[in-house]
């Protein structure tokens, strides 16, 4: 169940929505991922991973609806998008524009039918290990974050509105190249990656 909240408030005369809630779980496990029918893995993210973003209030983060880049709901530059770092996992807090789109995604979380989300993100340190279940397992220590997304299918179960979707797991689980460690080339790759997956449905 989600514990997503939408609220109205007057700005400038008239009523603007907002939607909030957690947006990246500290410490919870993802449902299992896999890459292929041979390799699956759990991940986990460190409460330290977006230190960098959190303190770099320069750097952009963008609100989408199911990661579509052409119409986006909310920026981080525009004040209309705010990331906090709490014990629980980093929180968000966006006001919609006046627009279908928004207003057809806060429908929808109303309805019940948005009740997560999923997060783009590029992983600049990370650390892989076997658990104690001999589960492969993945912990994000340090990433570049650069869109938060509602989607219909979640990945993480321990998050409000703030699960990445299964691609998107795929992506960051190949390992990154040289060429790939700058935020505009890791942004361009997964713009990339998700405009092939649109094309193929």
């Amino acid at each position: 169940q989600s514990t997503l909240s939408v609220r109205s408030v007057e700005e400038g005369g008239t009523t603007a929505r907002i939607i909030e809630g957690l947006a990246i779980p500290f410490g919870k496990p993802s449902l299992p991922l896999s890459d292929d029918k041979e390799f699956e893995f759990v991940e986990y993210i460190n409460e330290a991973a977006f230190d960098k973003v959190l303190s770099d209030a320069g750097l952009e983060v963008m609100l989408l609806y199911s990661h579509d880049w052409d119409a986006p709901l909310a920026r981080r530059s525009a004040r209309r998008l705010e990331i906090k770092k709490t014990p629980e996992g980093i929180a968000f807090t966006a006001t919609l524009p006046d627009t279908t789109r928004a207003q057809d995604l806060i429908k929808d979380i109303e309805a019940g039918n948005i009740q997560g989300n999923s997060f783009g993100f590029f992983p600049t340190r990370e650390r892989w290990y076997i658990d104690d279940a001999g589960v492969n397992t993945r912990e994000i220590l340090e990433a570049e974050l650069f869109e938060i997304s509602p989607v219909v299918m979640p990945a993480y179960p321990d998050t409000t509105l703030a699960k990445r979707s299964y691609d998107l797991f795929r992506a960051a689980a190949k390992p990154a190249t040289p060429a790939l460690n700058t935020r505009s080339n890791a942004l361009k790759l997964l713009q990339l990656k998700l405009k092939t997956k649109e094309n193929h449905e």
